[in-house]
């Protein structure tokens, strides 16, 4: 057995994900982590879910609303407003079409 199966329970990945306001740095965070999922799969680890942390940006205990983890942004000054796509959104939507073939 593999190391990644050593405890032959099926594992469900929650709450990954990176603060990153300017959404420089999330569309790579997501193919590196599906990546590795990827990976873990191949060497036998039974994941059967992924869930990127978060859809919209969110209150966070430690940060308030500075920690800005959402695919979605949020206006937290003009709660009216709509959320707005990140270009993560879009990285996200096409690894996993990607996946599905």
């Amino acid at each position: 057995m593999s190391e990644c199966g050593a405890y032959g329970l099926p594992l469900i990945i929650t709450e990954n994900g990176v603060a990153d306001a300017a959404d420089r740095w999330r569309g790579d965070f997501i193919r590196q982590s599906l990546s590795a999922v990827d990976r873990a799969r191949a060497a036998g680890a039974d994941i059967r879910g992924y869930f990127h942390w978060s859809l919209m940006d969110n209150f966070e205990w430690a940060d308030g609303h500075e920690g800005r983890f959402g695919l979605y942004a949020v206006d937290f000054d003009h709660p009216e407003a709509p959320r707005r796509e990140r270009e993560s959104a879009r990285v996200l939507a096409a690894e996993i079409a990607g996946r599905r073939r």
